[in-house]
């Protein structure tokens, strides 16, 4: 038998080559490269290494050999890309359906497990299309539109010698809070996916991650390992908190690298939002040559709750701005004892409308990092306390609202407020009856898409976006079928609504949403709109109340139903194919289907089929 200690080694031996196995070395350089598409830089062609693990959709897909490289500087990430075939193919939402990329980047997990902070960047080589450059995923932040990368992200794609090329600039600033000098540790993985024919394609991955893209889910990684800067005089700072309380220190974290031991002056000025000079400071430091880190404490004397931005400059130069938000010293709970003072003095609904957005700001407060902003948080409050007072004055402040805003219900389920969005024409009469739109989001979002989409209907029609009790639930549960009533009978309570005009529509998740809840409901609704929708996503999913609307017999239900069905025929996320073989089969079914089709992909439709569909709805209410 083995000793003890023996097994111990051996343990710990087969610890360190399991760690050693999942970094992956980072080389640094120290002028920022051309970004044209082509490796300017023989050591990143030196460093190519090919993907170990490849996912096929099909597994007769040739094999295609992608390779990559990675390499830093003291500002900024750098990715290149080598695909040996000459052929560029550029789908809708290349990064995932082919040619592009997803890429994390993480914070590693102590015992090595996947990771709960991230940010998932997705990139398209056409810089036309809607998902270029994106923030996918930031943490388990559902619901956003992912917003767009700056221009300081730089990504070209070159076509030469048979080969596929891609170079990828990556300012650190664009992917806080990560940053080598800062972060004790960094997780990245990497797919690449490559377009195979006409409808399938490869994932090339550094880490298999079949949830990559998804949300709601922890995140795999392997850590990277930089190799150290050399021959710079360069620093770097960072907030220690974007996020600051009115009794503690705004602080600033230094690090860089110094060729030789030097004396540095930095200057931090604060100014306020409006761009006035509040506060500023002469900081003198010595640093000895080589790395270096540091911590600033900041003057707070003359800060008050409000934004602001930091620049930072030294002697030679090199300029930082950081903008951190001093947090109000107004508790929710006071809040909510002013407002539950005032509820006889407003209708129910405005009262659960409050009180859904004090709950919220609770509860973005609590799970707010260091690194977020907090102007949304700040300015909700804000917001809600300046609504109070107008009420506590007598004012009626949500009688008269026009546009898009949030209202919330208490469910009957299980007594929760339940939000919802709703467009309130700028022309609204309440003593006119108006019809219903009912829009059902996609999926990853909620009911705030509402704010966003090109599907709104400004004249004519009172919009309603359900949550849906979830952002990717397809609409196939029990629970959603139940908030999408209860919105509706909300809706009609607080509005003059005709209910013998009630349509409803919706896109992608939400198109194959209006199969399932006009089955569920058909007595309610008067027609429906599907937008680039799903036929089957619910049993997609894995919902067992999913709907297959590709079988004949759950068709039956639509014999007589005006629908508008739109799709873009360069699809793959809900594949165009499925909706055109469904429109044949719900015309066999007698269902009084109009089919727009244009040649793009999973996006909202042109102006000109806007128009058409907007026809469409006042012709089903008239």
């Amino acid at each position: 038998m083995k000793s003890l200690r023996t097994i111990i080694l051996i343990g710990l031996f087969a610890m360190q080559i399991n760690t050693a196995s999942t970094q992956e070395l980072v080389y640094f350089i120290g002028n920022t490269p051309r970004i044209d598409g082509i490796a300017d830089n023989n050591e990143i062609i030196n460093q190519l290494k090919p993907f170990k693990i490849i996912d096929k959709t099909n597994k007769n897909n040739p094999e295609i050999d992608v390779k990559y490289s990675l390499a830093y500087g003291a500002s900024f990430l750098y990715l290149y890309l080598e695909i040996d075939n000459g052929q560029l193919i550029t789908r809708d939402r290349a990064y995932q359906n082919g040619d592009g990329f997803l890429m994390t980047i993480s914070k590693p997990q102590a015992d090595g497990s996947d990771a709960t902070e991230f940010n998932v960047l997705a990139f398209s080589p056409n810089e036309k299309a809607w998902g270029h450059k994106r923030i996918w995923r930031s943490n388990f932040d559902v619901g956003m539109v992912p917003p767009k990368l700056g221009d300081e992200v730089q990504l070209k794609t070159k076509v030469r010698n048979n080969k596929v090329s891609m170079e990828l600039l990556l300012p650190w600033q664009s992917t806080q809070p990560y940053h080598p000098w800062f972060s004790d540790r960094i997780g990245f993985n990497l797919r690449f996916t490559k377009a195979i024919g006409e409808n399938e394609c490869n994932h090339h991955y550094l880490k298999k991650d079949a949830l990559i893209w998804s949300e709601n889910s922890k995140r795999k990684y392997v850590e990277l390992k930089f190799m150290p800067a050399q021959n710079i005089n360069h620093f770097e700072t960072s907030m220690i908190s974007r996020n600051i309380p009115s009794n503690e220190y705004p602080g600033i974290k230094l690090a860089g690298f110094m060729e030789k031991d030097t004396n540095y002056t930095f200057r931090v000025n604060i100014y306020s939002g409006e761009n006035a000079l509040v506060s500023k400071q002469n900081i003198k430091k010595k640093y000895q040559k080589g790395f270096f880190s540091d911590t600033i404490l900041l003057d707070k004397s003359m800060l008050i709750p409000g934004g602001y931005r930091i620049h930072v400059s030294e002697q030679n130069g090199q300029t930082r701005d950081h903008f951190i938000s001093v947090l109000p010293n107004v508790k929710t709970l006071s809040l909510e004892k002013r407002l539950k003072a005032c509820q006889s003095d407003v209708s129910d609904g405005v009262f659960n409308t409050l009180s859904l957005y004090l709950e919220e700001c609770k509860s973005a407060l609590s799970t707010l990092f260091e690194y977020e902003s907090s102007y949304q948080v700040r300015s909700s409050i804000e917001k809600i306390k300046n609504t109070i007072e107008k009420i506590e004055n007598g004012e009626k402040p949500f009688e008269n609202k026009k546009g898009v805003y949030r209202r919330a219900f208490v469910s009957e389920i299980d007594s929760s407020l339940r939000p919802y969005a709703v467009y309130v024409p700028k022309d609204y009469d309440g003593n006119k009856k108006y019809p219903l739109l009912v829009y059902l989001h996609g999926s990853s979002e909620s009911e705030k898409s509402m704010f966003y989409t090109k599907a709104k209907v400004e004249e004519g029609f009172i919009m309603l976006a359900p949550n849906g009790r979830g952002t990717s639930n397809c609409y196939a549960t029990d629970e959603a079928q139940t908030d999408i009533n209860e919105s509706i009978q909300d809706v009609i309570k607080n509005f003059n609504i005709d209910v013998d005009n009630i349509i409803l529509s919706g896109f992608s998740m939400g198109g194959y949403g209006v199969y399932h809840t006009y089955h569920e409901n058909p007595s309610r609704y008067k027609a429906i709109a599907v937008l680039s929708g799903h036929p089957n996503l619910g049993m997609d999913y894995g919902y067992k109340e999913g709907i297959d609307f590709r079988e004949k017999k759950n068709l039956k239900i639509f014999k007589g139903v005006p629908a508008f069905i739109f799709h873009g025929k360069q699809d793959l996320s809900c594949n165009y194919n499925l909706t055109k073989n469904l429109i044949t089969k719900l015309k066999n079914s007698g269902c009084h289907v109009t089919f727009i089709t244009e040649n793009i992909g999973h996006q909202s439709m042109s102006s000109a089929n806007m128009k058409l569909y907007k026809e469409w709805l006042m012709k089903q209410v008239k």
